[in-house]
């Protein structure tokens, strides 16, 4: 990669010198390298295909042929190639050809490291290959003339370990992937790097199938709790707000960035990440996940992580239930219960301090009076717990997804002591309980 070193001191062009070819190489090293240096500055994932053809055909019996290229190599070389006016850009991969492990045969596209100032050594292969060009004309009216040209060597090169390279030698990027299945070789998914997700291409679709999950989702909660059309505010309607936030305040960015097709990879990536962390309030314990580094050379593994996070996380916004807190006051958790919501199952979920043990957590809850506020102070007296409550199995049964850390039980609606309309009571006496305390108590609640 080029640094501020490789880069040449200005020539000191001066009046009556002697010009040789190195003048003109020195000057044309300068300004190449000086661009580069800013290009990799400013963006450090510079490089990328444009415009890749493979022959399918020719493929099949293990000859990966390119038709046509246009890429940035990582050192910031541009390279064109169009078959029939080069040599034939090809690599033989039959003698992978594994019907059982079905190895998967990376394709890099390659060309010699630049070696600054010095000229190709003995076995050294040129960077440059010198072609006739086609004649020129005269801007100024003049005769035409035909002048040398160089042009990159490019070759292709196979590799089959996940980690493994060509030769430090060359500059490579990795242009397409290939496995034998069905007597045949065929390319795989892979996607090589890019300069921007154009809407068709696999990382746009990507990208356009997150959008249309969370899109679906957050409609859904909207609709099915009443959000946007005039009801009044409820603690349903609240519960399903904040969860709508969630879901759609990353969206606008990504949506902006997919819609003109344009915008570099890691860009769009960063955006989806933005969307992850929105999400993670739907993970076990609100922490996003740790995604692995992202990779330019093959990005749809970066972005597929990011992806499956997010997609887990709608999955988890449970269509047909929502999510009520309870308040805590005077020493109470509270919450003043709606009628339609003792027709069903009433569950409630208990997170206790980091630091507690579930047990004791659960024997918190067991310890407490469940009531309305109505019959709270006879129950005090009377030494009864108020409505029967069972500890549920958090992987589903109380009909939600429990978070880790969170202690879900059935709270049985036994009109002796809930009363509908009324604050819903759950209260532990005992003072030496405050130790266990929770930290908040929820509402499921079924649409």
């Amino acid at each position: 990669m080029t640094e501020a070193r490789d880069i040449p001191d200005a020539i000191d062009w001066h009046d009556g010198m002697l010009l040789a070819p190195q003048h003109f190489q020195q000057q044309a090293l300068r300004h190449e390298r000086q661009l580069t240096y800013h290009v990799r500055q400013a963006r450090p994932f510079h490089w990328g295909v444009v415009h890749l053809q493979i022959d399918r055909v020719q493929l099949v019996s293990g000859l990966v042929q390119v038709r046509e290229l246009e890429a940035i190599l990582p050192d910031g070389l541009v390279v064109e190639y169009r078959a029939g006016t080069d040599e034939p850009l090809e690599v033989d991969i039959s003698a992978y050809a594994d019907p059982v492990g079905q190895t998967q045969i990376t394709i890099h596209l390659i060309v010699p490291a630049a070696r600054g100032d010095r000229a190709p050594g003995p076995g050294e292969t040129p960077r440059y290959v010198s072609v006739e060009g086609a004649p020129v004309a005269d801007r100024h009216g003049g005769e035409e003339l035909s002048i040398a040209r160089l042009r990159p060597r490019l070759s292709l090169f196979a590799t089959t370990g996940p980690t493994q390279k060509p030769p430090q030698k060359f500059v490579s990027m990795p242009i397409a992937q290939a496995t034998f299945r069905n007597d045949a070789f065929v390319l795989t998914d892979f996607v090589p790097p890019a300069l921007t997700v154009a809407a068709n291409a696999p990382l746009g679709r990507l990208g356009a199938e997150v959008v249309r999950r969370v899109r679906e989702k957050a409609l859904f909660l909207a609709e099915r709790s009443g959000v946007g059309n005039g009801n009044p505010a409820t603690e349903l309607a609240e519960a399903a707000r904040a969860e709508i936030r969630s879901l759609v305040t990353g969206l606008p960015p990504l949506e902006a960035q997919l819609g003109v097709g344009v915008c570099h990879p890691f860009d769009v990536y960063m955006s989806l990440c933005t969307l992850a962390g929105h999400l993670s309030a739907f993970a076990s314990g609100a922490v996003p996940a740790k995604l692995s580094r992202y990779d330019h050379d093959d990005p749809m593994a970066s972005f597929g992580e990011v992806r499956d996070f997010i997609l887990r996380m709608i999955d988890r916004v449970k269509e047909g239930v929502a999510r009520i807190p309870f308040t805590f006051e005077d020493g109470m958790f509270g919450l003043l219960m709606d009628e339609t919501w003792l027709k069903g199952r009433l569950v409630v979920g208990v997170r206790g301090p980091a630091s507690a043990p579930v047990s004791e957590v659960a024997a918190w809850m067991e310890n407490c009076i469940v009531a309305s506020r109505s019959r709270l102070e006879t129950l005090s007296g009377l030494r009864v717990k108020g409505a029967e409550r069972i500890a549920l199995d958090d992987s589903g049964e109380a009909g939600v997804a429990a978070p880790r850390g969170v202690v879900p039980f059935e709270v049985k609606v036994d009109p002796r002591y809930i009363v509908p309309g009324e604050r819903l009571e759950i209260w532990n006496p005992d003072s030496l309980g405050s130790r266990f305390r929770p930290v908040e108590i929820t509402l499921f609640v079924s649409a």
